[in-house]
């Protein structure tokens, strides 16, 4: 629903866009209503294109060993662990996809990664707020990635798939979309949202006497 509500505005601005789903076709129009519908809207512009059966945790798999391409964007709207699913689930589904997702990136590339408010982490004020996030910060600092920016997300489009099924999902009062990027030297990044971390360090020294 995403890309093909956002189809137009990049076909006049020159941009491909390649709309993955991870169900094959025939599941995909099995379950959701406007999937063909989509599907027109989005081959109905030269260049952009819609892949069935793509596993966002392998992006790898298939667009460097097949496609051999990489891409300056890479989207993904609130990823869920299909079913209900606790922290454990979505943080390695999270880890996983950022780490696919940065071995196709371009040089100059971003990853967006919309999140519902309190999973991305960055606006923990406490141990336990941290710990019952995705700790998206730390997951794309051990991938090569920096957190670049956050903002408030305002999702105006078709929320359709909950838990893999047709129906719309709530996203909580503050949603929000978190971008990341490789490190280069020139970026200028806010130092507030960026993952630190604390150790203590304990030095014994031998007692001559």
């Amino acid at each position: 629903s995403f890309s093909a509500e956002i189809s137009s505005e990049l076909d006049m601005l020159g941009i491909t866009l390649y709309a993955t789903v991870l169900e094959d076709e025939e599941t995909h129009n099995n379950v959701y209503k406007f999937s063909k519908s989509n599907v027109q809207t989005i081959q109905s512009y030269p260049g952009h294109n819609v892949l069935f059966g793509i596993d966002a945790t392998k992006l790898s798999n298939y667009f460097c060993e097949v496609e051999n391409v990489s891409f300056d964007r890479i989207q993904f709207n609130f990823p869920h662990w299909r079913g209900k699913a606790n922290n454990r689930y979505n943080r390695q589904l999270l880890n996983q996809f950022l780490k696919s997702a940065a071995e196709v990136l371009s040089t100059k590339g971003e990853i967006h990664v919309a999140l519902c408010g309190g999973q991305g982490g960055c606006s923990a004020t406490t141990l336990q707020d941290w710990k019952g996030s995705w700790t998206a910060s730390m997951f794309a600092a051990e991938h090569g990635l920096i957190t670049v920016r956050e903002f408030p997300f305002d999702a105006q489009y078709n929320l359709s798939s909950h838990r893999g099924v047709d129906r719309p999902f709530h996203l909580g009062k503050d949603p929000k979309m978190y971008i990341f990027a490789k490190p280069d030297g020139v970026l200028s990044v806010p130092r507030d949202i960026q993952l630190c971390c604390r150790h203590e360090l304990h030095v014994m020294v031998p007692n001559d006497d």
